[in-house]
């Protein structure tokens, strides 16, 4: 029987300076006053871990194991965005997860089948996700869930002959907040069309009828 255990003390410090670019103006290089943006985390985390070999007459060897943890992703710092467009919130948060993992390792038939199965659960507090939003990638948190069990298995029943077997099921979740595809942004309106690709104006939502007497 082996307790394992470990613990974690995290400080996490970002800047950001905003440097806009100045056009048709006079003078040269960036200018001399510029805003700053700061964030600060502190987190712990932690993992605990418990594995057994108990001596059973089902088969050759048997290794029984549980491990709860807790890890930590620090937040940061979005891009800086232009005034009069939807912009999105400044800086995110963390992201936390908290994991249980049980399962087992086993050697049957005198070592020739190899089992392992588990069972896991991850509950995610503020899931960073990254888009691209008015021509620059914002981070945003959600809430997700996560259950799933796995198992595998190798026989070799005579030698030179090896199967394997895998099965994976997973059930997800989202748990809390939304998020807009920014891929889809005419969300189905004909009086708007997107262009993309290698065009100036890649990625923008323009009027269709003004596109089309730009066109013509």
């Amino acid at each position: 029987l082996k307790l394992t255990a470990g613990a974690r003390l995290t400080h996490d410090r970002k800047r950001q300076q905003m440097l806009p670019a100045q056009l048709a103006l006079p003078g040269r290089g960036y200018p001399a006053t510029t805003v700053t943006e700061r964030v600060t985390f502190r987190e712990g985390t932690g993992r605990l871990g418990l594995d057994w070999k108990p001596d059973l007459a089902l088969g050759d060897r048997t290794l029984v194991y549980g491990v709860v943890s807790r890890g930590y992703k620090p937040g940061g710092l979005n891009p800086p965005c232009s005034a009069g467009v939807n912009c999105p919130s400044p800086s995110y948060e963390p992201e936390f997860i908290d994991a249980i993992e049980l399962g087992a390792k086993n050697a049957l038939l005198g070592g020739t089948l190899e089992l392992n199965p588990s069972a896991f659960a991850y509950d995610y507090d503020g899931y960073q996700v990254s888009k691209t939003v008015n021509r620059s990638i914002s981070t945003e948190n959600i809430d997700a869930t996560v259950l799933g069990f796995e198992s595998e298995a190798v026989w070799t029943p005579v030698q030179g002959l090896r199967l394997n077997a895998n099965l994976g099921l997973l059930r997800t979740r989202i748990s809390g907040g939304s998020s807009i595809d920014a891929m889809d942004r005419t969300q189905g309106n004909a009086a708007v069309s997107l262009l993309s690709g290698a065009l100036v104006g890649g990625n923008c939502v323009v009027p269709t009828r003004q596109l089309a007497a730009f066109n013509a």
